[in-house]
């Protein structure tokens, strides 16, 4: 991801944050806000998060996500169908790091490349804006 906003001619919207730490962060291209997510051999518990014998990074534009948003009635239920399911295919918790978009207690980069436990990731962003 540091590579492709290294290589990103479009600038980095003015009203989006460019600190990964801010709650409304989120990481763009081409000027579209990007959810991205990692999926790996190394995922042994997160069954959901194994995709086979290669890193996987999915990548959603966050337009797809209209109408569903973290305080919409239909993104609540969205979310809670998907996430029961997950769980019980998992045999595991959501991971505390999990929660929406606009989540002022969540920092949006946890969740593209979530831990294969219930514990939440500790540290810093390693993202780093061009402009900083």
């Amino acid at each position: 991801m540091q590579y492709l906003h290294s290589q990103d001619a479009t600038p980095w919207p003015e009203n989006a944050p460019k600190d990964p730490e801010h709650y409304l962060w989120d990481f763009h291209f081409g000027g579209e806000p990007i959810f991205a997510f990692g999926n790996a051999p190394a995922y042994k518990q997160r069954k959901t998060r194994n995709l086979g014998h290669s890193l996987i990074i999915g990548f959603q534009p966050r337009k797809i996500f209209r109408g569903l948003e973290g305080t919409e009635k239909g993104g609540i239920m969205s979310r809670e169908k998907v996430r029961a399911r997950v769980e019980k295919w998992d045999h595991l918790p959501k991971h505390p790091d999990i929660s929406h978009f606009g989540d002022p207690t969540h920092n949006e980069w946890k969740q593209f490349f979530i831990g294969d436990d219930s514990k939440p990731i500790k540290g810093t962003c390693p993202f780093h804006h061009k402009g900083k």
